[in-house]
């Protein structure tokens, strides 16, 4: 599978007490990958992508946690 990066790398922060959060991009389709790394605390917590479509992802936990969690994420288009 050949990939090629978007150039799409953000930093967000999914807010105490919120189990997810929408992010909105264009570029987001069925061929497109979306990873988050975590950078601060999940109280061992998975942060997962919950759902994906044409323009947008939705990313978060099973269950809200107590602090915000800061998170990166990136798109990479794949062909196929």
């Amino acid at each position: 599978m050949d990939g090629e990066s978007l150039a799409d790398s953000v930093t967000a922060t999914l807010p105490a007490g919120t189990p997810e959060i929408t992010i909105k991009n264009p570029k987001v389709t069925d061929y497109t990958l979306v990873y988050v790394t975590p950078t601060s605390p999940t109280e061992n917590h998975v942060l997962y992508i919950k759902s994906k479509q044409a323009g947008q992802f939705v990313v978060g936990f099973t269950n809200p946690l107590t602090t915000d969690v800061n998170f990166n994420w990136w798109i990479v288009q794949v062909t196929q």
